[in-house]
C-alpha cells in the first residue's frame, strides 16, 4: 500500500516542481495558429465520445487540453510540453464500455539525448510507474541508443524493469532533386528480471516523397512492426502491426492573398492492414494574409472491422508557404 502511495504522489509532486521552475508564460507564440493542426474532433462515434482533443492554449509554451463527453464520463485533459519535458494531468479516455475513465497523473522528461526520467500514476488496475535512464546519440542523431530502468505495478504484477531502445535512420536526396527517401530501423526489448518475462520489437519503416515540378509532391510510407514475447505490463504490450500510406499535396499558382483563396489542396489514403482500419482524408488550405503558413479544414472518413467502427474525422490542417 505505501508503495502504491508512492506511485501516486511522485509524478503529482515532480509535475508542480517543473511546472514551477517552468514559469509558462502567458504569450500568443507566432506559431500558435499551427498548432491546431494537432486538434481533432470526436463526433460520437461509437468508441470515440463527442467533443475536442489537443486544442492549444495562447502560451509561449505548448499547453493543451481535451474535453469529450462519453456515454457515462467526461474526459478532461490538460497537457503542457516545456522544453523536454511532457507534463499531463486529467482523467483519459478508457472506451465508450468505461462508466467512469482513467484518472491520469504524468511527468515524463524525455530528451533526444541525455538523462530520462518519469512518473505515471494511474487509478485502479492500469500502469503506475517510476523510470529513469539515459540515451546517446551520434552521427548527427542518425544513431540512438536508450537504456530505461523502472518499477511498475498493473494490477496484480509488481516489479522492477528495464527497457533498452536501438534507433539507425538515414535519408537520401533523390538525383535531380525530384525528391527524397528515408529508412528507419528501431528495435525495444522490454525486461522484467525478476519475472522472467521478456518482449522483443522490430520496427522497419520507410518512406519516399516525389517532388516534380508544378508544385505537386507525393508521399508513400510503410511501417513493419514485428513482436516477439508479452510484455510484464499488458499497458507496455506491444503487437504485430503494419501500416501502408499514400498522401499528396497540390500547390496552386501563386494567387494574391486573402481569406478565401485556395493556396493548397492534399488529400491521403492509409491502410492498417493487421487492425483492418482503413482512413482517407482530404485538406482544403487558405493562404491568409499575415500568416507565415496556409490552414484550414480537414476531413476524412475511417472505416473499420466492424460498421459500428465507423467515423468521420476532422480536424485542421497546416502547410507552410
Amino acid at each position: 500500500m505505501q508503495r502504491q502511495r508512492f506511485l501516486g504522489f511522485l509524478p503529482l509532486l515532480l509535475a508542480w516542481s517543473g511546472l514551477a521552475e517552468a514559469q509558462i508564460q502567458f504569450q500568443l507564440p507566432a506559431n500558435y495558429l499551427s498548432r491546431f493542426s494537432a486538434v481533432t474532433v470526436a463526433t460520437g462515434g461509437s468508441d470515440e465520445g463527442f467533443g475536442v482533443r489537443g486544442v492549444p492554449l495562447p502560451f509561449k509554451e505548448t499547453v493543451r487540453f481535451n474535453l469529450v463527453r462519453h456515454t457515462h464520463y467526461w474526459e478532461y485533459v490538460l497537457s503542457a510540453r516545456v522544453k523536454d519535458t511532457t507534463f499531463l494531468l486529467g482523467r483519459v479516455d478508457d472506451g465508450e464500455a468505461s462508466r467512469t475513465g482513467v484518472l491520469r497523473a504524468e511527468v515524463n522528461h524525455d530528451p533526444f539525448a541525455g538523462w530520462q526520467w518519469g512518473a505515471l500514476w494511474q487509478e485502479g488496475d492500469n500502469l503506475s510507474k517510476v523510470s529513469a535512464g539515459y540515451a546517446w546519440a551520434a552521427e548527427q542523431n542518425r544513431v540512438r541508443l536508450a537504456v530505461q530502468g523502472g518499477y511498475g505495478r498493473q494490477g496484480e504484477v509488481e516489479a522492477p524493469y528495464a527497457v533498452l531502445d536501438a534507433r539507425l535512420s538515414d535519408n537520401a536526396t533523390l538525383p535531380n532533386k525530384l525528391g527524397r527517401a528515408n529508412l528507419t530501423v528501431s528495435t525495444r526489448s522490454l525486461l522484467a528480471p525478476t519475472l522472467g518475462e521478456v518482449q522483443s520489437s522490430l520496427d522497419v519503416s520507410g518512406s519516399l516523397t516525389l517532388t516534380p515540378k508544378g508544385g505537386f509532391s507525393v508521399t508513400g510510407r510503410h511501417l513493419e512492426r514485428f513482436v516477439l514475447g508479452e510484455a510484464v505490463f499488458a499497458d507496455l504490450d506491444l503487437d504485430r502491426y503494419n501500416v501502408t500510406s499514400l498522401s499528396a499535396v497540390y500547390r496552386l499558382p501563386a494567387t494574391p492573398q486573402g481569406p478565401g483563396v485556395v493556396g493548397a489542396v492534399g488529400g491521403l489514403v492509409q491502410r492498417e492492414w493487421v487492425d483492418e482500419y482503413t482512413t482517407v482524408r482530404g485538406d482544403l488550405l487558405f493562404n491568409v494574409p499575415g500568416v507565415p503558413f496556409m490552414i484550414g479544414p480537414r476531413v476524412g472518413y475511417r472505416w473499420g472491422p466492424t460498421q459500428a467502427q465507423n467515423s468521420w474525422v476532422f480536424s485542421i490542417a497546416t502547410l507552410g508557404k
